[in-house]
């Protein structure tokens, strides 16, 4: 039984709090908990417009229920960037993020690297190794993802972008930034 409402069956027990919570519970809790924060640190306000910067995975799903909870979704964009990575297949998340996005009446904006740069990430790459540059694939996607979602950001006049990460990704990151150095 959820220790929240009383009412459905738990399906999520949360460690931090001891809590056994039901989905509708937990997904309430979430919403509350990332309200408090963006209320305690003035993320944004209630009049702004904002991005999400969306690649369609589990991340991403529970930011836009989150911001769909917490704020006025007619304010609200979703945009993806395409890398263009050989066997690297995003029409699944594409998929998701175009059904996400219409059942919410968002806009969405899907932009590829091609698009922006007018090379696929693939391209970016190879020409960087024919160069002897010897820079990771990695940062190169993140610099040219990040350009090009603060592009569709000025484009469309949003006055905040918003990205979906959880404690892995954090970790993940900062371990990666400690090795280089």
């Amino acid at each position: 039984m959820c220790d929240a409402c009383g009412i459905r069956e738990a399906r999520v027990l949360q460690r931090h709090s001891g809590r056994a919570l039901c989905s509708e519970c937990f997904t309430k809790d979430i919403a509350e908990r990332v309200r408090r924060e963006v209320v305690r640190y003035s993320m944004f306000s209630p009049s702004e417009r904002l991005l999400l910067a969306l690649s369609g995975g589990k991340d991403s799903f529970v930011l836009m229920e989150v911001i769909r909870e917490i704020h006025d979704i007619s304010k609200t964009g979703v945009v993806t960037v395409v890398e263009g990575i050989e066997g690297y297949n995003r029409e699944e998340d594409l998929e998701w993020l175009r059904e996400g996005s219409r059942a919410y009446g968002i806009d969405l904006h899907i932009v590829t690297l091609r698009e922006f740069t007018g090379y696929r990430l693939d391209d970016v790459v190879k020409l960087s190794s024919a160069r002897g540059l010897g820079v990771s694939p990695c940062t190169y996607c993140g610099v040219l993802r990040r350009r090009a979602i603060n592009y569709v950001a000025r484009l469309h006049g949003y006055d905040k972008v918003l990205t979906a990460h959880n404690l892995d990704d954090e970790v993940q990151t900062s371990l990666m930034n400690l090795l280089r150095g």
